[in-house]
């Protein structure tokens, strides 16, 4: 991921990018323009904003909100150098809360929620959580419908995964991401 100008609108943004292997390649481009079309549905201020995608010289690329702060793991590790107060915690875990509702009522599941994907915003003497990462959502009113999670796949992040998510990831639904 890199700092970016974003020359159509001029604005500086987050450009991801993903060379495309020589093998597995068209299921790479499934993945990714899966993950943009789930993506580009949402609109909530505690999600990072997608701006454009597309493929430049065979390379994938995202064009996203720039972000400054970090993500929680690092400012947990690096700046508070303490596990998180009750109300420091609060402060993120509501907005994060609120963001996956959004998700949630747009038929969808994260699936991977945990501290490095919650980026930090710093709007003037605020921070501002934002969930980021949507590589692993999918919709769940069409679970078993995807190609991109086979029976035995286990998508997720072991130690923020819920049971549910262990057994049957293909299937699974919202609180799996409440609990992560």
């Amino acid at each position: 991921v890199f700092e970016a100008l974003h020359v159509a609108t001029g604005k500086t943004v987050a450009l991801k990018l993903v060379s495309l292997p020589v093998v597995d390649r068209e299921e790479t481009l499934r993945e990714m323009f899966r993950e943009v079309s789930l993506w580009s549905r949402l609109d909530h201020p505690n999600i990072v904003r997608f701006h454009d995608s597309g493929i430049q010289q065979g390379t994938l690329y995202v064009s996203m909100e720039l972000l400054a702060g970090g993500d929680l793991l690092r400012r947990i590790r690096n700046e508070l150098k303490r596990p998180m107060t009750s109300p420091e915690a609060l402060e993120v875990a509501i907005p994060i809360a609120d963001a996956l509702a959004h998700i949630h009522r747009k038929g969808l599941v994260h699936r991977d929620v945990k501290p490095e994907n919650i980026l930090i915003d710093h709007s003037g003497d605020r921070r501002v959580p934002k969930l980021s990462d949507f590589g692993l959502m999918k919709s769940y009113l069409e679970a078993g419908m995807s190609f991109m999670t086979q029976q035995l796949w286990i998508k997720g992040t072991p130690g923020f995964m819920a049971p549910e998510q262990w057994t049957d990831t293909r299937y699974v639904r919202p609180p799996a991401d409440v609990y992560s």
